[in-house]
């Protein structure tokens, strides 16, 4: 019987910052094997009680492959869990030369993203302001602690300390995957130590984002028995996709401020754009 074997590398995060894309890449590689679905195993405390062997079952299908890779975006954001205390040292223990890859987005656009996430997926009510989830007084009914995922310096630091800073990769999303997504692959493939191996019509391609209105998703939110009916339906409506207001999304820039340059000096670089807030009616 095939005991399956561990992984090589894990790309662990950032949620919504094109880690989905990234696997869609290495999964076309001809030397990388990566399940379709994110195994969860740190992160989810009955899983990992499940055990080695279980872990390694996952990977079964990339026996004869040269690397296999785990995605699973929420493990970078271990280091900040109180119910897996030392969560980056749980995978190091486990996964003591493994390779790590993160990618990190502007935290506001990534923060917006994950609420739209939560939303398309009935976790949310879209009746919500944007503004008072994010900031306000909703803030309590988001599942998964939205504002905090963006402030990364905390979150890498950990895993730097633990696996060295050779064994790391960070990408930034708005450079490395939406501007210039070639090079962004050639990064990772070497860093793997893999060949330059890209499909030309695959790489520009994002995950389609499925085209919802708010009418909709509330109507789905609020009655899930309609939910057939309103998917047919939707196309008369409005596209929805959750939008702060001026004052909400530069009081957003002023906190992620310091924990970005914080990320920046950690790193010894910074993105192109400089996570900065820009007014919507002007240009960038």
């Amino acid at each position: 019987m095939n005991q399956g074997r561990l992984p090589d590398f894990l790309i662990i995060g950032a949620q919504k910052a094109g880690t989905t894309w990234l696997t869609v890449q290495l999964q076309a590689h001809s030397d990388v094997y990566m399940p379709a679905e994110e195994t969860h195993f740190f992160d989810h405390p009955d899983r990992y009680a499940r055990g080695l062997q279980w872990y390694a079952e996952q990977f079964v299908d990339g026996a004869g492959s040269r690397l296999v890779g785990d995605k699973t975006p929420e493990y970078l954001y271990l280091p900040e869990r109180a119910d897996i205390p030392e969560g980056a040292r749980r995978i190091h223990d486990m996964l003591p030369d493994a390779r790590l890859i993160v990618v990190f987005r502007d935290p506001v656009t990534r923060a917006l993203s994950a609420l739209n996430h939560m939303i398309t997926r009935h976790h949310i009510s879209p009746l919500h302001s944007p503004d008072a989830l994010l900031l306000g007084r909703r803030r309590r009914r988001l599942p998964w602690p939205v504002i905090e995922a963006g402030m990364y310096r905390r979150q890498l630091e950990p895993f730097l300390e633990l696996y060295g800073r050779d064994s790391v990769l960070t990408l930034f999303y708005e450079d490395e995957v939406a501007a210039e997504p070639e090079a962004g692959l050639n990064r990772v493939c070497d860093f793997l130590g893999v060949s330059r191996e890209i499909d030309e019509g695959q790489v520009s391609r994002r995950p389609n984002r499925p085209r919802r209105s708010r009418i909709g998703l509330a109507v789905e939110h609020y009655v899930p028995a309609l939910s057939d009916w309103t998917r047919r339906q939707d196309w008369r409506f409005p596209e929805y996709y959750p939008r702060l207001s001026e004052r909400a999304r530069r009081r957003l820039y002023d906190l992620y401020e310091p924990h970005n340059e914080e990320l920046f000096e950690l790193l010894g670089r910074r993105p192109a754009a400089g996570w900065r807030f820009v007014p919507e009616n002007r240009d960038p």
